[in-house]
């Protein structure tokens, strides 16, 4: 075991947030480890980090938190969120009739026939993905306006 992933214990811990964090990191698939890990860095660049980090931090957690109210109204948003990589025909989007959010993806793909006006009608928003593949036919102010801590954006 590495210093970087050896046992650590934590004294006072409340046990109903840790079964929380087990019960969300198994549905996110990812290891408790790993969520924690992101809790701490979220919650150290909110206490300490420059104001740089600490807009980013509010930013993502208010994005966040908007997406979920918005979410609860299922009739009106469709989330698409903790996939490795997806692919989005103009067909798939507007058969839907809703808007979608895309959150914590790593590749977002939209196919070629997907225009500025079918993309600025039914994407939400595009939060914390890695990679977004858009076609050239979309403007980049509506693609900017769109995204939010998003790694990469890219043109086909």
């Amino acid at each position: 075991m590495t210093s970087s992933t050896r046992v650590t214990s934590v004294r006072g811990l409340d046990r109903d947030l840790y079964m929380r964090m087990v019960s969300t990191a198994k549905s996110l698939g990812k290891t408790t480890g790993e969520l924690i890990n992101e809790a701490i860095r979220l919650y150290l660049a909110l206490i300490e980090g420059p104001g740089i980090t600490i807009r980013k931090a509010v930013g993502i957690l208010s994005s966040l938190s908007q997406a979920f109210k918005e979410g609860l109204k299922e009739t009106e948003l469709i989330w698409i969120k903790n996939i490795d990589e997806i692919e989005l025909t103009r067909q798939e989007i507007e058969r839907l009739g809703k808007k979608v959010l895309i959150s914590n993806v790593k590749k977002v793909i939209f196919s070629e026939d997907v225009d500025e006006e079918v993309f600025d009608r039914f994407i939400y928003r595009i939060i914390a993905c890695g990679e977004v593949i858009v076609p050239r036919q979309v403007s980049r102010i509506i693609v900017y306006s769109k995204c939010q801590f998003v790694d990469k954006i890219s043109y086909k």
